[in-house]
């Protein structure tokens, strides 16, 4: 069963999100300090080296496999929506950059419409383009 991400903070989320407000999801190992700016959600986070997914993904050059990076801007979308939402359908994905061990990320996701997210993921600091996409959701 999916479960909503639940806030580290003593309150429940509110989905307004607040500046600095965090969220972990115990499926990633991973914790996201979040920023609105207008529409758009920022969370950034640190993928260290015993980033569960590594595992496996290549042993000799370890990387976060893209459905787990699709995954990240998935929970990130749903922490904008409030609400838990699953991307069903894939518009486009372009994965320009892998994401290696010990490596500080930002993803932004906009929810577009009722149903359409775009998202980009950087690199921090540089900002460097990991992927960029566009999904449908319910």
């Amino acid at each position: 069963m999916d479960t909503f991400v639940q806030s580290t903070s003593s309150v429940k989320p509110s989905f307004g999100v607040s500046a600095g407000e965090e969220f972990n999801d115990a499926r990633h190992g991973l914790t996201f300090v979040l920023r609105r700016d207008g529409g758009k959600l920022f969370a950034t986070t640190h993928v260290g080296a015993d980033y569960v997914f590594f595992k496996g993904h290549f042993d000799r050059l370890p990387l976060v496999p893209g459905v787990c990076q699709i995954d990240m801007c998935r929970l990130v979308g749903s922490q904008l929506a409030g609400r838990n939402i699953q991307f069903n359908k894939m518009r486009s994905v372009k994965f320009k950059r892998p994401i290696r061990p010990e490596t500080s990320i930002e993803i932004e996701v906009e929810l577009v419409n009722s149903n359409e997210a775009e998202f980009v993921m950087r690199h921090v600091p540089s900002q460097a383009v990991i992927a960029i996409g566009t999904a449908e959701y319910v």
